[in-house]
């Protein structure tokens, strides 16, 4: 069943190319990366265990339900551009509006650097003493042991981390967007991105982060090239070394991948039969966790919107206002996701649930559709403005969506509290930004 679904979800990616001429759009992205999934998932290659059906319809159904949130964000159902956003056809720039940003984001590059540098440190002095990158990375969170490391385990030093791992996300977003939509090409941006990125992963054992850059620069290409074209003599010169320089980058950002599962003790067929677990074993561990979601009671939104609920809740805890049951009850189902089981003769898995495993505790099928629609429309909507307004807000919105449609992998974005303080940044920026411009004190907008 799951190499007809693979199927299914290619044919809407390939109507979806031909149709509007486009590789980013979110049910691209989306469809392209469930192909892949099913498909593997489907051959059960290393002694994988095999998919149910009712996992597989799932899947299928999440899936459609997505897409068709992502066609209903073209349509008067979804969010409307807010005036004041829009730039007009004859005044789309490569520069962002406030040049102060740029000044925030060298800043914070710095910051970051800094402290990534110090974890890198930190991290060749635990690899002197013996240990594998595997080890520091399980010793991170805590389940592993090594004396005298010091992870964030109170509740302030967790909150903190998470904001800086906000920052983090964003920053590397933002030196993407500065490289890629400069009229000069500007390449340092997006190498403190890159170096910012290569030396978490290299600190903490971490994949994701390369492919999450990897990804960004893709679309951040792609968006530019739907960009108006000026009129500039050397333009095709210019283009053809920037192809060069973002693919030299996207070599070694593959690269790093298996340097860095190297790193963590697998090489050789271990290494790829690692990557196959990852690329889709995610089907496989939900099915694995069905079970479970039966025999529990339905969670009604606690489950998806954990990612809120476990930031505002505590607040209010604080303020006299005590936790409500369902909120108490759903760390069961939370905890239960992060348990290892076998998901093939010979390999385990955890916490890569995919969003069903979130949205069905919440309201069973009903939970799937509904929240699947509600992350099209969200997806499709910041789609559709990134590529019509060319708003530096909206580009680094969507190359973060881009990152939370590849962690469907793993679960639903509102479920992680990691990308709700994100968001919950951005719109704070977003607010500073407007503020200015109705102030006055906003530069006026540069073209090139």
């Amino acid at each position: 069943m799951g190499g007809y679904i693979a199927a299914a979800f290619l044919a809407i990616a390939i109507i979806r190319i031909l149709k509007d001429k486009t590789l980013i759009a979110p049910d691209v992205i989306f469809t392209i990366e469930w192909f892949l999934i099913c498909g593997l998932a489907s051959l059960q290659l290393y002694e994988f265990y095999e998919v149910g059906s009712k996992t597989w319809l799932m899947v299928l159904i999440g899936g459609l339900s997505y897409c068709v949130g992502v066609r209903l964000s073209a349509s008067k159902i979804g969010l409307n551009v807010k005036s004041g956003e829009h730039i007009s056809h004859n005044k789309r720039t490569r520069e962002i509006k406030n040049d102060s940003l740029k000044y925030i984001f060298w800043i914070l590059g710095i910051i970051i650097l800094t402290v990534r540098v110090y974890n890198l440190y930190r991290t060749r002095i635990y690899i002197e003493m013996g240990y594998t990158l595997a080890e520091i990375r399980a010793a991170s969170y805590g389940a592993f042991d090594i004396p005298g490391f010091r992870r964030s385990s109170t509740g302030i030093m967790v909150l903190v981390r998470k904001i800086f791992d906000a920052l983090n996300t964003i920053v590397i977003a933002e030196g993407v967007y500065l490289s890629i939509f400069s009229a000069k090409k500007d390449y340092r941006p997006i190498m403190v991105s890159f170096l910012i990125t290569i030396m978490s992963s290299l600190s903490d054992g971490g994949r994701f982060g390369l492919v999450y850059l990897f990804i960004e620069i893709i679309v951040c290409i792609f968006l530019e090239r739907k960009k108006e074209r000026l009129a500039v003599s050397n333009y095709k010169k210019r283009k053809k070394r920037s192809w060069m320089f973002y693919i030299l980058i996207g070599v070694l950002l593959i690269g790093m991948v298996f340097g860095v599962t190297a790193m963590r003790g697998r090489t050789g067929d271990v290494a790829i039969e690692h990557l196959y677990l990852y690329l889709c074993g995610d089907a496989i561990l939900l099915d694995r966790h069905i079970g479970f979601l039966e025999s529990s009671d339905m969670s009604y939104g606690f489950s998806g919107l954990y990612g809120i609920t476990t930031i505002v809740l505590p607040i209010l805890k604080h303020m006299g206002i005590p936790y409500p049951k369902k909120y108490l009850d759903v760390g069961a189902i939370i905890e239960q996701a992060a348990i290892p089981k076998k998901i093939g003769t010979h390999s385990v898995m955890n916490a890569f649930v995919t969003p069903y495993y979130y949205l069905y505790a919440d309201f069973r099928w009903v939970g799937i559709i509904i929240g699947m629609i509600l992350f099209g429309i969200v997806s499709g909507n910041y789609y559709n403005r990134a590529v019509n307004d060319k708003n530096h807000f909206n580009i680094i919105i969507y190359l973060i969506i881009s990152q939370m449609i590849f962690k469907t992998v793993h679960q639903y974005y509102l479920s992680s509290s990691d990308y709700v303080i994100i968001l919950f940044i951005a719109l704070i920026v977003r607010k500073f930004r407007f503020t200015l411009h109705k102030s006055g004190f906003e530069t006026r907008q540069m073209d090139y």
